[in-house]
């Protein structure tokens, strides 16, 4: 009888989340930890692969200029570099202006020889983040008519950001660290290619969301893939089901979609530990299932923005406990206002170093408080010194166009996260349930909110029963 295997008696070793300071942002924003990274020689300015995740430490490295790292791109890539090479300054600025790029929402860099540039910016589709795939497609046009390349690259290893070689060419970063350089790109308005890719989007609007609810009842998927791509096999005809939940971690892992299926692949074929029976009979036919999983899971989640976990907090957004405690007492303990401002301060936590913060009513703060009540409680929380907003023409128009927000807030890291399977729930109440241990906490939250007791017990049965 072949013995069970607890995963969770095994650490899942997490790359995001194990310090706070700016190699860990910077590791968030820029790295793709997984699974190898490479480290550029003084000597004759070659790469080295090194056969192992990406650390804290080597960006820190990186980050004090005493090493220079690449690493592989992201299958949501946070960040785009254009490389120039042979162009004057005129060239690079007219360049910048031809393409709609600013010092608002692009930073430039001075390269390690004469006349080479970078220039770094936060590329978004749709507004939402763009798969590396995409990235690529839509500044294809740019990359061919201009001569330049374009960095991120799913398969080839690419030097990360704010390396010693490259000195920032914009007059207001000249004379910042890269620490400070990290938050200047933080604050960089977003740049939108949409226009630019010939790939029209899926249709979403009768999307009925089956991967994502599917992927919530698999909850363990994460940490046995994981033990498994480490391990291999453990179990005797258990490949297909095993090979699934190491696509589905490797998925997780924000690893480009070709690339995972090479790794997939690679993994069955050494680490197969002789306990797969069609490995030994028909491997043409277990590439095939990998390929058909691979396509499953990349497509569905892509449909249904069930983004990778680095891309998911940075985009979507997370809360502390500390978050929970403040938005309750600010909202009175009423249930309905601290879910909208539960849903603001998480979609404003990744964004808080930008310079406003926008938000379509219509897609966002509708969803978050309904068409009657999303101006009433903004209206609210601007009173209360939480939100200022623009008017006018320029600012905040109902139902028009994205509404540039000042969220004033004590924000918390996002080490501090409040998660579950590694990534933040989704609603106000799924995050009261899991940091609160205990309902009787939750219940003297309220209490000090000054609810009656009727109203606490309400609540609190309201939350922590909801299936």
């Amino acid at each position: 009888m072949t013995k069970k295997v607890s995963y969770e008696a095994h650490t899942v070793r997490n790359y995001l989340h194990d310090e706070n300071g700016p190699a860990w942002q910077y590791m968030k924003t820029f790295v793709q930890p997984v699974p190898y990274y490479a480290v550029r020689s003084v000597k004759n300015n070659t790469w080295r692969n090194i056969k192992a995740p990406m650390s804290l430490r080597r960006a820190e490295e990186h980050l004090s200029g005493k090493k220079t790292y690449g690493c592989l791109a992201r299958w949501y890539p946070f960040h785009c570099d254009l490389d120039i090479d042979g162009w004057d300054s005129p060239q690079v600025e007219d360049f910048r202006s031809t393409v709609n790029m600013t010092e608002n929402n692009s930073m430039l860099f001075y390269g390690e020889k004469k006349d080479h540039w970078r220039l770094l910016f936060r590329p978004t589709y749709k507004r939402k983040p763009p798969t590396i795939k995409l990235l690529q497609m839509a500044m294809k046009g740019v990359a061919n008519k201009y001569g330049v390349e374009i960095y991120p690259q799913a398969k080839k290893i690419s030097r990360l950001p704010f390396s010693a070689q490259y000195t920032p060419g914009d007059y207001d970063n000249w004379l910042l660290d890269n620490t400070a350089l990290l938050r200047a790109f933080e604050r960089l308005d977003t740049y939108d290619i949409t226009n630019d890719c010939p790939v029209p989007a899926p249709v979403q609007d009768q999307q009925e969301w089956l991967f994502t609810e599917e992927m919530k009842k698999k909850s363990g998927w994460y940490a046995e893939g994981n033990f498994l791509y480490e391990s291999g096999l453990i179990e005797t005809n258990s490949r297909n089901l095993a090979q699934r939940k190491v696509i589905y971690y490797l998925y997780r892992q924000n690893t480009p979609k070709d690339f995972a299926e090479q790794l997939a692949r690679n993994w069955i074929k050494t680490k197969n530990n002789g306990k797969s029976y069609d490995w030994f009979n028909d491997r043409s036919r277990v590439y095939k299932e990998i390929k058909s999983a691979i396509d499953y899971f990349y497509d569905s989640a892509f449909e249904e923005d069930y983004f990778p976990d680095s891309t998911n907090i940075v985009f979507n957004g997370w809360l502390s406990k500390v978050d929970l405690i403040e938005i309750v007492r600010i909202s009175g303990g009423n249930l309905p206002r601290s879910r909208f401002l539960s849903h603001l301060i998480q979609y404003a936590n990744p964004r808080r170093e930008q310079r406003s913060i926008r938000i379509h009513s219509e897609e966002k703060l509708i969803e978050w408080g309904s068409t009657e009540n999303y101006l009433l409680f903004l209206n609210e929380l601007k009173r209360k010194g939480v939100v200022k907003r623009k008017e006018g023409r320029t600012g905040y128009l109902v139902n028009s166009y994205s509404k540039p927000m000042k969220i004033y807030w004590n924000w918390t890291p996002a080490t501090k996260a409040v998660l579950t399977d590694n990534r933040p729930p989704e609603t106000f109440d799924e995050t009261v349930k899991i940091a609160f241990d205990n309902p009787r906490d939750y219940s003297a939250l309220l209490r000090s909110a000054r609810l009656t007791k009727q109203a606490i017990y309400g609540q609190t049965k309201n939350i922590f029963t909801k299936r």
